[in-house]
């Protein structure tokens, strides 16, 4: 059986709030409010599917401001 839209959104949400914030500030350093948008997003598109190779994105957060 298919998960709802709500399940689907909070699992997300709670992988994103519980493992790739806490991931990238281990790797990177505290997080802006506009990178955790960011990162947010990219990660509800799933970007990486559509592109070739996905690691520069990791780099870009370290320039936004």
């Amino acid at each position: 059986m298919a998960m709802s839209l709500r399940d689907t959104l909070s699992m997300y949400w709670l992988t994103i709030q519980g493992n790739l914030f806490p991931w990238l500030e281990e790797e990177i350093g505290s997080l802006t409010k506009k990178q955790k948008q960011l990162v947010t997003v990219l990660e509800m598109v799933r970007l990486e599917e559509f592109l070739r190779s996905w690691l520069g994105l990791v780099v870009l957060l370290c320039h936004i401001h």
